[in-house]
C-alpha cells in the first residue's frame, strides 16, 4: 500500500481546507458575494522512462531520460497555468499548483489508436501516493516519449478518484514545442478544460458546437502571441454565442461559483448531505426528547397507578382478612347459636314438661278437693288455708325450678359468647 499516516493526515487536512476555501472564500463586493472557486492542480513529471512498445509491428524498448533543459521548460510552462485560469475566467476561478518530479522511471504505457499514453492504471500506485482522493481537482502527467511517435500533444477528459479528479496526459516531445507560440501553460489549461467541459455539460450547462475544439467554428483564430486564449476566455466566462441555440454558451461565472469542480462539488454535496443529516438528526433528537418526556410523564402516571394498585391490593388483602375473620366468627356464632338453640329446645321441653306436670298436679289437686268435699256443703277455714298453702308451695317450687334452669342457661350462653370473643 502506498498510503501512510502522513497521507491520511494530509488528505484529512486537505478535505477540511477545501471545504473552508470552497464554501467560505468569497469574491470582492464589486464581483458579488458568490463563493470563489479554487482549483488545486498537481503536475507529475516522469523525466525517465523504461518501457516496451510496438512500432511497425515490432516490439521495441525505450529507456531514457529527458534533458534538464526540457524539464525546465515544462515546469516553466506549467507555472503559467495559475495566471491563465484566473485571467481567462474573469476572476471566477483561482488556482494553486504543485510539482512532483517522480524519481523512478515510468515502466508502463498503454496503446491508443494514435500512439501510447500512461493511463491511470499504468501510474495508479503513484496516483495513490501523490494524489489520493479529495486532494486535487486536476492532475497532469507529463512523460518523456523520446523516439516514440505520437499523434497528440496532450490528452484530457479523463477522470480518476471516483470521477472527482480530472486526469490529463501531456507528452514531452521536443523543447521547441514548449516555446513555439501561445501563452505559457496553455496546453495544461486546454487539457484540463476537456474535463471541465464534460463536468459542466453533465450538470446541464449548454456548450458551443464543437465543444472545446469549436473555436474556429465560432470565428476565433489562433495567434502566435495569445494562442487560443481569446477563445478560452469566452468559453470560460459563458460568452460564446451559439446561433443554433440562440443563446450564449460555455461556463458562466455562477456555474464556477456554484459547482467549481468535481472534487469541490463532491465536498459541497457531502457538506449538504451532512447538513441534511444533522438537520434530520436534530429533528429526530427533538422528537426523541418529546417522546422521552411523554415516556417520563407516562412512567410517572404508571408509577402512581402502580402505587394505587398496591394500596388497593393491600386494602383488598386487609378486607379479605377481615372477611375471613368475619366468616370464622360467623361460623363460631353459628356453632354457639346451634348450642343455644339446643339448650333452648331442651329448656322449652323441660318447661313444657314442667307445665304439664303442674297442670296434672293442679288437676289432681282439684280432683282431690272435689272428692274431699263432695257432699259437704261447708268447709272449715282452717282446711281451706292448708290446701291453699299446698297450692302456693307447688307454684313456688315450679317457679324456683324455672328460675334455676334459666340461670344455668344464661351462664352457659355467656360462657359461649366469651369463648367466641
Amino acid at each position: 500500500m502506498w498510503f501512510n499516516l502522513n497521507h491520511v493526515c494530509y488528505f484529512s487536512i486537505t478535505i477540511i481546507l477545501s471545504i473552508f476555501f470552497t464554501t467560505h472564500v468569497y469574491a470582492s463586493s464589486e464581483e458579488n458575494t458568490l463563493p470563489k472557486c479554487v482549483y488545486h492542480s498537481l503536475l507529475l513529471i516522469y523525466p525517465s522512462v523504461d518501457v516496451t512498445y510496438i512500432d511497425g509491428g515490432y516490439v521495441k524498448r525505450f529507456s531514457g531520460t529527458m534533458s534538464d533543459n526540457l524539464l525546465s521548460k515544462i515546469i516553466s510552462a506549467y507555472a503559467g497555468l495559475d495566471l491563465l485560469i484566473s485571467e481567462l475566467s474573469g476572476g471566477a476561478v483561482e488556482s494553486t499548483h504543485e510539482i512532483v518530479v517522480v524519481p523512478k522511471p515510468l515502466k508502463k504505457i498503454s496503446p491508443l489508436p494514435y500512439g501510447y499514453w500512461p493511463s491511470p492504471e499504468d501510474v495508479m500506485e503513484d496516483l495513490k501516493y501523490y494524489a489520493p482522493p479529495g486532494t486535487y481537482d486536476s492532475v497532469f502527467v507529463v512523460w518523456y516519449n523520446g523516439p516514440i511517435n505520437l499523434n497528440y500533444f496532450g490528452l484530457g477528459g479523463v477522470f480518476i478518484n471516483n470521477k472527482t479528479t480530472i486526469y490529463s496526459v501531456i507528452a514531452s516531445h521536443e523543447e521547441w514545442v514548449w516555446t513555439y507560440g501561445g501563452r505559457p501553460g496553455e496546453v495544461f489549461l486546454h487539457e484540463m478544460l476537456h474535463g471541465v467541459e464534460i463536468f459542466f455539460s453533465e450538470l446541464g450547462y449548454p456548450m458551443p458546437e464543437g465543444g472545446l475544439h469549436g473555436g474556429e467554428i465560432h470565428g476565433y483564430v489562433w495567434s502566435y502571441e495569445n494562442g487560443w486564449t481569446e477563445w478560452y476566455r469566452d468559453f470560460m466566462q459563458g460568452r460564446v454565442w451559439e446561433p443554433k441555440l440562440g443563446r450564449y454558451t460555455g461556463i458562466p461565472k455562477e456555474a464556477w461559483s456554484e459547482h467549481c469542480s468535481p472534487r469541490v462539488k463532491m465536498i459541497r454535496d457531502f457538506h449538504k448531505e451532512i447538513s441534511k443529516i444533522m438537520s434530520e438528526y436534530n429533528s429526530l433528537n427533538q422528537e426523541y426528547n418529546s417522546l422521552r418526556n411523554n415516556y417520563n410523564s407516562l412512567n410517572q402516571e404508571y408509577n402512581s397507578l402502580r402505587n394505587n394498585y398496591t394500596r388497593l391490593i393491600n386494602s383488598c388483602n386487609l378486607i379479605s382478612q377481615e372477611v375471613s375473620k368475619i366468616i370464622d366468627e360467623h361460623k363460631s356464632l353459628k356453632n354457639s347459636y346451634d348450642i343455644l338453640k339446643q339448650e333452648y329446645d331442651e329448656f322449652k321441653n323441660f318447661c313444657d314438661s314442667l307445665f304439664n306436670s303442674c297442670n296434672i298436679s293442679s288437676n289432681n289437686y282439684t280432683s282431690l278437693i272435689n272428692i274431699r268435699y263432695s257432699g259437704v256443703n261447708q268447709v272449715s277455714g282452717k282446711e281451706k288455708n292448708i290446701y291453699n298453702f299446698m297450692l302456693i308451695f307447688l307454684l313456688f317450687f315450679l317457679v324456683t325450678g324455672i328460675l334455676i334452669f334459666f340461670m344455668k342457661f344464661r351462664n352457659q350462653r355467656q360462657e359461649l359468647i366469651s369463648s367466641n370473643i
